[in-house]
């Protein structure tokens, strides 16, 4: 009788060794069979804001309305975070991409004019109300700009033009600005 209860114990064993090692090899073959192309699954992850996939498709270049061209913004610089209103923070930073690095040239008024560790940061407003934290632009100047950035008054009109660094559902960051 003991020779059947070691036998048991024995089958045991290895249906517990075959179970683990089985396991590995399945995943082993999986990865590599994924790598080599054997399998032709598609991941996607489906979200409220898009799907997403780690696999980069060949699309066309789709043409962004608000930008043209040359790369230049079409569209007014402070309507811009009203596009990314009520998006986390995830979903700004997905949505704020295709307008990185665009240039851009508009006109505000002058909230204030900042120390900055490069330079200077000039605050501008769409109109003269009130400035609240809402559709602000911060433009970054560089130190060389100090004495055209020291004559400017509060809610004087400025001309200006610079390049998006950022773009929140509150306000828009500008590098490399200039005064026309």
């Amino acid at each position: 009788m003991t020779s059947l209860d070691e036998l048991k114990s024995m089958g045991n064993w290895f249906l517990r060794k075959w179970k683990i090692t089985g396991s590995v090899l399945l995943i082993f073959i999986g990865i590599i069979g994924y790598f080599f192309g054997w399998f032709n699954y598609k991941f996607e992850l489906s979200t409220l804001i898009g799907n997403f996939s780690p696999i980069k498709e060949k699309t066309e270049n789709l043409s962004n309305p608000a930008v043209s061209q040359n790369n230049e913004l079409k569209k007014s610089l402070y309507d811009l975070p009203d596009e990314f209103w009520g998006l986390n923070d995830l979903q700004i930073e997905i949505k704020s991409q295709k307008y990185k690095d665009k240039f851009v040239e508009d006109k505000g008024y002058v909230v204030n004019v900042e120390n900055n560790f490069s330079g200077f940061v000039l605050t501008l407003k769409s109109s003269t109300t009130t400035a609240t934290f809402s559709n602000l632009v911060f433009c970054n100047f560089d130190k060389n700009w100090k004495d055209q950035l020291l004559i400017l008054k509060k809610n004087e009109q400025v001309e200006f033009s610079g390049v998006i660094s950022r773009v929140t559902d509150g306000f828009v960051v500008l590098k490399k600005c200039e005064l026309k």
